[in-house]
């Protein structure tokens, strides 16, 4: 199972976890697998070009299995809203058609940082 760990405070989302496979198909085209990789890397990207967080200040992590981020207290915080709700929207979407291979957590944090 996919499991999303979305982590945020009372006023802003902070960061993101990624972790496990789907096993819904074999490996290399397991269309769950991908849809979940492809909104993770599409929000670090768009964190990067469109909140203009660079790289490394998103502490990004990305292997076979994982994908972590931690938005930096600096970033634009209504452009980091309205990316993570639409990466939210999608995972969703995901996990109202297969909810036996994705799980979403939000996550409820105090402070500004949760580290992974």
């Amino acid at each position: 199972m996919v499991k999303v760990v979305v982590s945020k405070n009372s006023e802003q989302y902070l960061s993101l976890k990624i972790t496990g496979h789907a096993y819904s198909g074999k490996p290399g085209h397991d269309i769950v697998c991908a849809a979940v990789s492809t909104l993770g890397q599409t929000l670090a990207n768009a964190l990067e070009l469109i909140a203009e967080i660079p790289e490394k200040e998103l502490r990004l992590s990305y292997q076979s299995g994982l994908l972590s981020l931690s938005v930096p207290e600096t970033a634009d915080r209504h452009t980091v809203d309205i990316l993570f709700r639409n990466f939210v929207i999608g995972i969703d979407g995901i996990v109202g058609s297969y909810p036996k291979n994705v799980k979403l957590i939000i996550e409820e944090v105090q402070g500004h940082d949760k580290n992974f």
